[in-house]
């Protein structure tokens, strides 16, 4: 089985590519996902985090053309950044996916680039 945690050295190496300024965030298809998940914080019934699931995603942002099998290592490698985070909603099973302070401002960066491109 493969360590997934930020600890890990796959994802530490991931890390330290980032922070030498090496491409590791798909384009487009990271900013998609970061544009379609709630802020930080949010909640539901005041008691529960609220997001979309990675399977929630696929099926409706993807249409099922990317599967969830694709889309939640995405999820994890943003995660791992600090431009996303993943709470249990109802269980440990249900994980939703909230976007950070962090990841607000690289997709508005990257917002940004796109308009300014011809």
């Amino acid at each position: 089985m493969t360590d997934r945690s930020e600890n890990s050295p796959v994802m530490r190496s991931l890390i330290a590519a980032y922070e030498r300024g090496d491409e590791v965030l798909v384009d487009p298809m990271d900013f998609i996902l970061l544009d379609n998940l709630p802020p930080e914080g949010t909640m539901f019934a005041g008691a529960y985090p609220d997001g979309p699931s990675s399977q929630d995603l696929a099926a409706n942002l993807f249409e099922g053309k990317i599967p969830a099998a694709q889309v939640a290592p995405r999820l994890r490698v943003l995660s791992v950044l600090g431009f996303c985070l993943h709470a249990n909603r109802r269980g440990v099973t249900d994980r939703v996916w909230q976007i950070t302070e962090k990841g607000e401002q690289l997709l508005a960066d990257w917002k940004r680039k796109q308009e300014a491109k011809p």
